[in-house]
């Protein structure tokens, strides 16, 4: 009899006064990284930024091609997938509303795993755009030197031409076109790894 009394008296209790709910658990931004091919990206290094605070917080995304960040405020935030210089991918000024935010991001590595440092340049990469003297782009051009690979290269319908110059050397680069005349000119490779170099070809 006193146990029933006692059973009763906690099922009142109980009515009476319910149970706090928890707090529900809210992860302000998801973010699933996938290639091109639709693959998941994994271990790729993710950086979000709070606009408010500039305050960064860098993760990893897991097997899934999943990374989450959970404590962001409400102010916007710059997100960015891959490492700086190595085909990153940005998305500036996110606004994310209090709750669950998923986002997706495609992001391509590239040919290299971007996991390693980059060689040393065996040298000065020269991009060269031959002109008219209207400056517009004389395609099938001819370009040749002692260059690094193929020692003649062929403009194309931009009139772009890419040679590279080995490391400390100077080279004398010759480029013919047809109804043009040939133009002779020296290249050196000191410093800066990558240029770009108008070329004005006159007419026969």
């Amino acid at each position: 009899m006193i146990t029933k009394c006692l059973m009763l008296l906690w099922s009142l209790i109980s009515g009476l006064c319910p149970a706090q709910p928890r707090p529900s658990e809210v992860c302000s931004l998801m973010v699933e990284v996938r290639d091109s091919r639709g693959h998941p990206a994994t271990e790729v290094e993710l950086t979000v930024i709070e606009e408010s605070t500039t305050r960064a917080q860098t993760t990893r995304t897991d097997s899934l091609g999943m990374a989450r960040v959970c404590d962001l405020g409400l102010s916007p935030v710059t997100l960015r997938v891959g490492k700086q210089g190595c085909y990153q991918v940005t998305v500036t000024r996110a606004v994310l509303p209090f709750g669950n935010n998923r986002l997706s991001v495609i992001y391509d590595r590239g040919r290299d795993p971007c996991t390693l440092d980059p060689p040393a340049p065996s040298g000065c990469a020269y991009l060269l755009r031959i002109l008219d003297e209207k400056k517009r782009a004389v395609p099938n051009a001819r370009v040749q030197g002692r260059f690094v690979g193929p020692k003649t290269a062929i403009t194309d319908s931009f009139g772009r031409a890419l040679v590279v110059i080995r490391n400390g050397t100077t080279e004398r680069i010759r480029i013919e076109a047809e109804g043009f005349l040939s133009h002779a000119e020296a290249f050196e490779c000191s410093s800066e790894p990558l240029n770009e170099k108008p070329i004005q070809l006159v007419r026969r």
